[in-house]
């Protein structure tokens, strides 16, 4: 997440850092939006690259997270069941901090 407007500096920076880390991919960005997707070419890549990069050192990120599933089109009936399902796989949650942003 970064500042609306920032979208494209977060994005090369990502870029560039995740290359250094030795972790490729191509990062999704628009304007306005107030967030970039880095997507690695490697399923493990998101979670490798947290792991080798310091918050500290990327300047335009305001948060970061790693996505474990996406979930474009939740059935309007059920939008939890598919949720659970996706969590019952193994992923271990613990240790994620909540922050509550406006």
């Amino acid at each position: 997440m970064c500042r609306p407007g920032f979208e494209s500096d977060l994005a090369a920076e990502i870029q560039d850092k995740a290359s250094a880390c030795g972790v490729f991919g191509f990062v999704r960005a628009r304007a306005g939006d107030g967030f970039v997707v880095f997507e690695g070419h490697e399923p493990a890549a998101g979670r490798a690259l947290l792991n080798k990069l310091s918050f500290a050192d990327v300047v335009f990120a305001r948060q970061w997270l790693l996505v474990i599933e996406h979930f474009p089109a939740l059935p309007v009936d059920d939008r939890v069941g598919p949720l659970v399902q996706s969590l019952s796989g193994g992923q271990s949650l613990s240790g994620l901090p909540f922050r509550h942003v406006w």
